[in-house]
């Protein structure tokens, strides 16, 4: 995500448009109002003004540089950091695998059937079949006369063999 997406969050107040909070993370936390990219390109616009000479962007209260870590120890409680928010990652997909497992077990005890509903095969299928098996007619007007794919009707026939 752009570091400019998160202008609103890191604005004061009473710089973003009513409606828009800009110390939370509700739905419109990063949505950037007029105020919130005026303020935003003032504060973050590396390019000289117009007619003027380059100024070097001074960091502000407690901002790092991108490239500043603050040393080895900034470097350390970075890692630790990640390292604990993978962790919390991995624990809520595990928590979530093990609900959707139990969520699928249930639904199958209570009789749930899953995946798409077999097409039921038509009354004149016995017909078209004895049609087909005397090389009367061909896949695809078997197929056509069913009402079916190709596929569907020679997967019928190997059901209708393997019965046999």
């Amino acid at each position: 995500m752009p570091s400019s997406w998160t202008a609103c969050a890191r604005a004061p107040r009473d710089s973003c448009e009513e409606g828009t909070p800009s110390d939370s993370f509700g739905a419109g936390a990063l949505t950037r109002t007029p105020a919130c990219r005026e303020g935003f390109s003032i504060t973050h616009n590396l390019s000289p003004p117009e007619g003027g000479e380059e100024r070097p962007r001074v960091k502000g209260a407690g901002e790092l540089q991108r490239n500043d870590r603050g040393g080895l120890t900034g470097e350390f409680i970075a890692d630790i950091v990640l390292q604990l928010l993978s962790y919390m990652a991995q624990v809520e997909r595990d928590n979530i695998r093990q609900r959707q497992a139990e969520g699928i077990a249930a639904a199958q005890a209570r009789g749930v059937r899953f995946g798409r509903p077999r097409i039921e095969r038509p009354d004149e299928f016995a017909l078209v079949q004895d049609l087909f098996e005397r090389d009367e007619i061909t896949v695809a007007e078997a197929a056509k006369r069913c009402g079916v794919s190709r596929s569907t009707f020679r997967r019928w026939l190997a059901e209708c063999k393997a019965r046999a």
